[in-house]
C-alpha cells in the first residue's frame, strides 16, 4: 500500500524542525569552536529552509483539497508539490491561498531565496556574513511565512 501524505504531515515536520532549529540557536550561541560552529550554521540554515517548504507545503494542501486529506506521492508530483524549490512553492502558494499570504520571492533575504541544493549540501566554513543572514533568514521565516499561514489555515 502506498504512502499517505496530507496537510497535516507537512506542518508537524516543520513544527519538528522548528524545535530543532532553536535548539542549534542556543547551541550555536553557547559553542567558541569554529568548526562545531560552522557545522551548527550549516545545520540549522538546512533545516530552517525545509520549515518554509513544509509549511508552504501544508498551506498549499490545506487551500487545494481541505476536504481530501490524503494523498499519494504521484498526487503530489502532479500537484508540482515534488520539488525543494521555494520559489516554486511560493508562485504555487500564491495560485491556490492568494498572493498576499507571504509575499513575493523577489521581496525575500537572499540568503532564504539562496536555500538550495548546493548551499543545503556545502561543506565549506560558514562566515560571519553567513551568520548574521541566518539571523535574518530564521526571523523571516517566523514572520512572514509560519505566522501568517497559521493565523489563516
Amino acid at each position: 500500500m502506498a504512502t499517505k501524505w496530507s496537510a497535516e504531515i507537512y506542518k508537524d515536520a516543520a513544527e519538528r524542525h522548528l524545535c530543532t532549529c532553536h535548539h542549534l540557536k542556543v547551541s550555536i550561541q553557547n559553542t567558541t569552536r569554529r568548526k562545531e560552529k560552522d557545522k551548527l550554521l550549516l545545520s540549522f540554515y538546512y533545516l530552517s529552509g525545509y520549515i518554509a517548504e513544509c509549511y508552504m507545503k501544508y498551506a498549499i494542501l490545506h487551500a487545494m483539497h481541505e476536504e481530501r486529506g490524503q494523498f499519494t506521492l504521484k498526487d503530489l508530483s502532479d500537484m508540482g508539490l515534488k520539488t525543494h524549490e521555494l520559489k516554486q512553492l511560493n508562485i504555487k502558494l500564491d495560485q491556490e491561498a492568494g498572493s498576499s499570504l507571504i509575499g513575493q520571492f523577489s521581496s525575500w533575504p537572499e540568503v532564504t531565496k539562496s536555500w538550495n541544493e548546493q548551499k543545503r549540501y556545502q561543506s565549506t566554513q560558514c562566515t560571519s556574513n553567513f551568520s548574521t543572514g541566518l539571523d535574518e533568514h530564521f526571523d523571516f521565516i517566523k514572520t512572514k511565512i509560519i505566522d501568517p499561514i497559521k493565523q489563516r489555515f
